[in-house]
């Protein structure tokens, strides 16, 4: 049995080892921030995390923040008990394209300007948890891609 820290801060008794995979997130439409949840009867741990946010041409200064919630409310911004958020440290201006990676493992700052990290603890995400962006300033022009994660999945 493995042992990881809950989003509650509680011990998850989980079997072995999970299985690695790559899940494509919902691309939200113009204006909006990204909404995901984990699969019912799944349980996920987040290794890494893309999100690639196209700024219009409005001029703003957006600041990205992923957050995991309990998902026990269907309304924005936080989809319920919000649990965790960690928030870019700079802002985007309008016109660019930007890539936000989201990792627990330590990495060093971006290989350009538009490469964003953005640290995350190591918990492990119960079934139906919401995964969801705020960004501060967004305007109806900015768009999200699909989020790209890569998650350890466990059975519930």
């Amino acid at each position: 049995m493995s042992q990881i820290l809950t989003h509650t801060g509680g011990i998850a008794h989980v079997p072995g080892t999970g299985t690695i995979k790559v899940v494509k997130g919902s691309t939200p439409s113009a204006g909006a921030d990204c909404y995901d949840k984990v699969p019912t009867g799944k349980y996920w741990l987040i290794q890494t995390a893309q999100y690639t946010l196209t700024t219009s041409a409005t001029v703003a200064s957006r600041n990205f923040r992923i957050g995991f919630s309990d998902n026990s409310t269907a309304t924005s911004p936080k989809y319920g008990n919000e649990f965790y958020s960690s928030a870019s440290t700079g802002t985007q201006a309008a016109s660019l394209t930007y890539t936000y990676a989201v990792s627990e493992l330590p990495f060093a700052s971006g290989t350009a300007q538009n490469d964003v990290p953005i640290p995350i603890a190591q918990m492990i995400l119960p079934p139906g948890a919401a995964i969801y962006t705020i960004t501060q300033s967004k305007q109806s022009g900015d768009q999200f891609s699909a989020p790209i994660f890569l998650v350890e999945e466990w059975n519930a």
